[in-house]
């Protein structure tokens, strides 16, 4: 399946069956000044999920545009992404835990209707219980029925785990509110017969299991229960209408649809990747440095194409959003130099990524000329700032190779002076 053949598929599915499908809201939120980015699929619909009614009903589903920076120094491995979407069901008081999981394991497994996953290679958590709220139970019962109807007899403990808070539970949003167990799904990439065997690589020693470290099993879906609520004084009391909340990452589902390695090696990076062979002139696998470069540009433009392109778009600047924007163009121009890229490439992937994502998400193409200048300028900027402060940084580096580490004013002289960003400089200069 293509990108776009799992969404269709997600939304069909669930339209199918009485939600109504409604549009991504904006990755900058509205009226929520905790946060720079909508963060995650439920983000947009904390108000209805904490009692006030949808104007579309009771059932609803979408495919949310998301970014995260937290992890901006991870990316350019296997896994973390700065710009993803989350695709998800919600039931607003309306449907509970029986059709909720009974409808997850028919997305995942069926061929005609779903994703056609293997169920022998899918396991899954539920909540083991605490002083708070129960083992839950009633998700066993129903996931086991799921099962049984293709063979398997899901015993707890071999197909069904159980876990505490920290893996299965979520909520409150704050101190006080809903909350409730969870029940996760996890494909085993290595389809094994036996359970306990870890990944290649894994040198512990325990046992395998879903929520093990070692990368055998992905996490791709998450159903969320939200049927307490938590009082002031600490208290879980049964909520009178519980809700509905799921999750599934669109990039790991690509991967294990299309059988990647890893999300960049997807339908949703591939062109984007070829565009940066392209104007680089070298190969992605040529090493693990080009792998990590490409990786870097092709995450860190898109996000912030999106960012840009979005119907409350932000462009570059220095605070808030816009520093993140900044942060993420200036990022994708210096992995480019390391690629060997001399003049101004990031407007082509920019167009590249409009190109991709254009039919699912209009707003891109709607604001595609503005993005694209305001790309080129900042591009420009960078690139003056880049090769002066390349320079000093430079022979700080020189200066003080025998030394344990490089004084802060240092670094803030090469920002002050040459608009030098910090983490270029730390780069720049190593683990000093």
């Amino acid at each position: 399946m293509t990108g776009n053949d799992i969404r269709k598929t997600f939304l069909t599915f669930f339209e199918q069956r009485g939600h109504k499908v409604i549009p991504s809201a904006s990755l900058i939120p509205e009226n929520d000044p905790t946060v720079l980015f909508t963060t995650a699929g439920m983000h947009p619909l904390v108000p209805y999920l904490l009692g006030e009614p949808h104007p579309m009903g009771t059932r609803l589903a979408d495919v949310q545009k998301c970014v995260r920076t937290g992890d901006i120094d991870e990316v350019g491995d296997n896994r973390h992404l700065t710009f993803f979407e989350m695709m998800g069901n919600w039931s607003l008081g309306d449907y509970f835990k029986g059709d909720a999981i009974a409808w997850s394991y028919a997305l995942l497994t069926s061929k005609e209707e779903g994703y056609g996953l293997d169920p022998r290679r899918l396991y899954v958590s539920v909540f083991e219980g605490d002083a708070d709220a129960p083992r839950d139970d009633e998700s066993i019962k129903i996931w086991q029925e799921q099962y049984k109807q293709d063979g398997i007899d899901a015993k707890f403990g071999e197909r069904v785990f159980a876990y505490p808070k920290a893996k299965n539970w979520w909520g409150p949003a704050g101190q006080t509110g809903p909350c409730g167990p969870d029940t996760e799904m996890f494909y085993d990439t290595l389809a094994l017969p036996v359970p306990t065997q870890h990944a290649p690589g894994w040198t512990q020693t325990e046992p395998c299991h879903p929520n093990c470290d070692c990368g055998r099993y992905v996490e791709v879906w998450n159903d969320v229960f939200m049927q307490f609520n938590k009082t002031a004084d600490g208290k879980f009391e049964p909520l009178a209408k519980p809700n509905v909340d799921t999750g599934m990452g669109f990039e790991r589902m690509a991967m294990m649809l299309q059988e990647a390695p890893t999300v960049f090696e997807t339908d949703l990076f591939k062109p984007l990747i070829a565009e940066i062979e392209r104007v680089s002139g070298r190969k992605y696998q040529e090493s693990d440095e080009t792998v990590r470069c490409m990786r870097i540009v092709a995450d860190h433009v898109k996000a912030a194409t999106f960012i840009m392109g979005d119907p409350r778009g932000v462009g570059p600047s220095n605070v808030d959003q816009g520093y993140v924007v900044r942060r993420l163009l200036r990022r994708a121009v210096r992995y480019g130099r390391q690629l060997g890229i001399e003049g101004a490439f990031v407007a082509e992937i920019a167009r590249k990524v409009v190109a991709e994502y254009g039919d699912a998400y209009p707003e891109l193409r709607q604001n595609e000329d503005r993005v694209m200048t305001e790309i080129a300028a900042e591009e420009k900027k960078f690139s003056e700032t880049l090769q002066r402060g390349l320079q000093e940084a430079t022979k700080f580096k020189e200066r003080y190779a025998n030394h344990e580490e490089v004084p802060g004013d240092a670094a803030f002289y090469l920002y002050e002076s040459f608009g030098f960003p910090r983490e270029l400089t730390e780069e720049v200069l190593g683990k000093k």
